[in-house]
């Protein structure tokens, strides 16, 4: 980065501190018309686009900077989040297995997947990928909590004190 980079860097995250995000795409927009060839650029309007709720322009935005960058797992994430968003259940599911083959023990990516299955009423393979999220880090309360919710709703553990200290670790862990 050089140092005008490292100055527009700073004032967008000022921008972005301040809630001031229609500002933050302005000064973006600015910057990408000068460098279109830059993928955290792109990725991170789509981080704006989203705290601005502008889910459409936010997956467009991802899919550039994978297209500039596809071993970015988290734009890959992003992407499947935006698109899960936009009821794209199919390329919400794809674009989590992209950033899994990435890293398959991509925390958030391993959850998406549980939920993107659950979604579909697969509970087979939501099942999966809720115990590969907690094989990865068992202490991770919202993923514990979401499991527990999952196998109550599903009627997949009458163990209560299992579904207990699946719960109580969101309190212990947080």
């Amino acid at each position: 980065l050089n140092n005008l980079d490292v100055k527009s860097l700073t004032e967008i995250t000022k921008l972005i501190d301040e809630k001031n995000y229609e500002k933050a795409e302005f000064e973006l927009i600015k910057i990408i018309n000068n460098e279109k060839e830059n993928h955290q650029n792109h990725f991170l309007l789509g981080n704006v686009y989203v705290l601005l709720n502008e889910h459409l322009k936010a997956k467009e935005q991802f899919q550039i900077s994978i297209k500039l960058n596809p071993n970015n797992k988290v734009a890959h994430y992003n992407l499947g989040l935006m698109c899960n968003e936009l009821g794209n259940y199919e390329l919400s599911q794809k674009s989590f297995e992209y950033a899994l083959n990435l890293d398959p023990e991509y925390l958030y990516a391993n959850l998406a997947m549980a939920m993107c299955f659950e979604k579909q009423n697969n509970i087979a393979k939501a099942k999966i990928f809720y115990e590969k999220t907690l094989k990865i880090k068992n202490d991770f309360s919202l993923g514990n909590q979401m499991y527990a919710n999952f196998l109550i709703k599903n009627g997949l553990n009458q163990n209560k004190e299992f579904l207990i200290n699946l719960t109580i670790s969101k309190f212990l862990f947080t």
